[in-house]
């Protein structure tokens, strides 16, 4: 994957992202001042944001409208804000509706824990807020969803941030350990520890 001479509109100004260019099975850190453009870097990386000019390539084709379903298909993301549907916890994690077991990625992500806890634990229906859950536990299920698609590539956005430390190291060791599997990991952070522990980073300057 490669984004050369990419500038994408945000809110009215374009914005030059950085010419990257990675192999699958890297990790990366976007790093940079709030309002710098990470999070629209990893927007334009899923095809989600259109971009002005410059060019995206995603296995050896140019992302655009007719390429973007097939590789978004291969991308898990990991917002900044958790999302819950009125449908049971079990549901929601196998967003692919793949029939996997989700025990193994909840322990992974060390969200298995906050499961067995729940009145209903997979059957829980948590509504929009996440009412039930502390905003850490939130951020390690949105995870535990990304392990669970088995994607080879997840794009995670400000994934430690707002969290105490041992929720920060267990969300950090748990995309590391994604990595030596051979997933793409590429996050948005202000985090310094997560960025270092992605091995190779790029600012992004306001």
């Amino acid at each position: 994957m490669s984004l050369r001479g990419v500038r994408v509109d945000m809110r009215g100004q374009l914005v030059r992202l950085p010419d990257v260019a990675l192999r699958g099975g890297d990790a990366l850190a976007l790093t940079g001042p709030s309002g710098a453009g990470k999070s629209t870097a990893l927007a334009a990386i899923a095809g989600l944001t259109p971009i002005a000019s410059g060019r995206i390539d995603v296995c050896g084709l140019a992302l655009s409208a007719e390429t973007a379903d097939a590789w978004r298909a291969r991308i898990a993301m990991v917002p900044q804000g958790p999302h819950f549907p009125d449908v049971p916890l079990g549901d929601w994690l196998d967003i692919a509706k793949s029939g996997r077991d989700p025990w193994p990625a909840l322990r992974k992500a060390g969200a298995d824990g906050i499961v067995t806890r729940l009145p209903e634990g997979l059957e829980t229906r948590l509504g929009e807020t996440g009412g039930g859950v502390s905003g850490g536990e939130a951020r390690r299920l949105l995870l535990a969803r990304a392990i669970l698609t088995g994607s080879d590539l997840i794009l995670a956005d400000e994934p430690t941030a707002d969290l105490d430390r041992e929720t920060a190291e267990r969300i950090i060791e748990a995309l590391c350990d994604r990595n030596v599997e051979g997933c793409t990991v590429i996050v948005a952070t202000h985090d310094p520890d997560l960025a270092v522990a992605m091995g190779r980073q790029v600012a992004l300057t306001a």
